[in-house]
């Protein structure tokens, strides 16, 4: 693989930033590898909070700003081609994109067109250890024909893998938690006894037998909100529970958190809710037990997913009824968490997953691969 060649990486922000998210956690580890990289994307505002300062190597372009996609294809048109095309979850790259390189490739056949990857959605099911690698040729211009290959993130040795910056692992496996939770205005109560639960969900999560958990221990318990789309509605929803309550549960809510600085804070909690797919892969890199909402879907489908999720890691049934619970399908009554077996638990999976290479590094050979075929 050439880094001198640029890849262009593709993304559109659909509603709750996963999609942007993702796309910027694969390019600042590619950039790290030091391949320059071109991320165009139709909303880049999120990238403010999310990558203040941004990244060495990674070029942003909001494609919907017609001077700066101007201003790309014409360096595009001046030779800066792409040796690799990603778009993240099948999002059609730009039109006037796609014509140039047609232009470009038609003029000079003795270049090779941009290797072509569909970046697909994280999933426990079958279909993805099936699915993974298989391409599809184009059957529209421009790029009539071109070889569009099929590319799964997953939890297995027969899938794309999961996203995982080594370099970030090492600071959070050195990370002074206390350090850092007092830089962020996190209090902690002195108790032994004390727990810290993040909450990243969706609005419309059930989250009242968490609260009744918390309410009902013995001990402190800090609950920290984390600033994302919807909050004022599950603020609201944690107030009016909250009211005329005496306990030892105490809510903070946060302000939007850097990439970075929300890994920090799953890695410091001794419980995370987590919600999506971006975050839901963090939460699997940081040293404590999470439950995972998934993003609801019409048809009830994402709970065909989160079964295959529980299934392919043997969830005890005793931490697969909270999954449920949190997806609005609570088939047990749920018991008291005992966090040190969810702990145990969850750090056999953890050893399973760190076994496997890390979705940039598998992307990289499939690309070398796939570029020598």
């Amino acid at each position: 693989m050439n880094k001198q060649s640029y890849w262009d990486i593709f993304c559109k922000v659909i509603d709750n930033f996963g999609d942007i998210g993702v796309c910027w956690r694969l390019c600042t580890d590619l950039a790290s590898r030091g391949y320059r990289i071109r991320l165009w994307v139709d909303d880049p505002s999120a990238l403010v909070w999310m990558a203040p300062g941004g990244c060495k190597g990674v070029e942003i372009i909001h494609w919907l700003d017609p001077k700066a996609c101007a201003l790309a294809l014409t360096e595009i048109a001046n030779q800066a081609l792409p040796q690799v095309l990603i778009e993240a979850f099948g999002c059609e790259p730009e039109a006037a994109y796609l014509e140039l390189i047609e232009q470009k490739y038609q003029s000079d056949p003795a270049q090779k067109p941009p290797i072509w990857i569909n970046l697909e959605y994280l999933s426990a099911e079958k279909y993805v250890e099936n699915c993974h690698g298989l391409s599809s040729p184009t059957q529209q211009y421009p790029l009539l024909g071109q070889k569009k290959y099929f590319y799964y993130p997953g939890y297995t040795a027969k899938t794309g893998g999961l996203i995982r910056d080594p370099v970030h692992q090492q600071e959070l496996n050195e990370l002074d938690q206390d350090t850092w939770l007092k830089q962020h205005q996190i209090e902690i109560a002195p108790q032994a006894e004390h727990i810290l639960v993040s909450l990243f969900c969706y609005d419309n999560a059930p989250i009242k037998p968490l609260l009744d958990f918390l309410i009902q221990r013995n001990s402190p318990s800090t609950l920290l909100v984390t600033d994302c789309v919807g909050v004022a509605g599950l603020k609201q929803m944690l107030e009016l529970f909250y009211q005329n309550k005496t306990h030892l549960l105490q809510i903070q809510y946060l302000p939007r958190m850097s990439q970075k600085d929300y890994s920090c804070l799953l890695h410091c909690c001794d419980l995370n809710i987590v919600r999506g797919e971006d975050s839901a892969t963090q939460a699997l890199w940081a040293n404590a037990p999470f439950i995972w909402q998934l993003y609801p879907q019409e048809d009830a489908y994402h709970l065909e997913k989160l079964l295959a999720f529980l299934n392919l890691f043997q969830m005890p049934s005793f931490i697969s009824s909270w999954f449920y619970d949190l997806n609005g399908a609570s088939q047990k009554p749920l018991q008291a968490p005992n966090l040190k077996e969810w702990g145990l638990h969850f750090d056999k999976i953890r050893s399973q997953l760190l076994e496997q290479n890390d979705l940039c590094s598998q992307l990289l050979s499939f690309i070398d691969t796939t570029s020598e075929a």
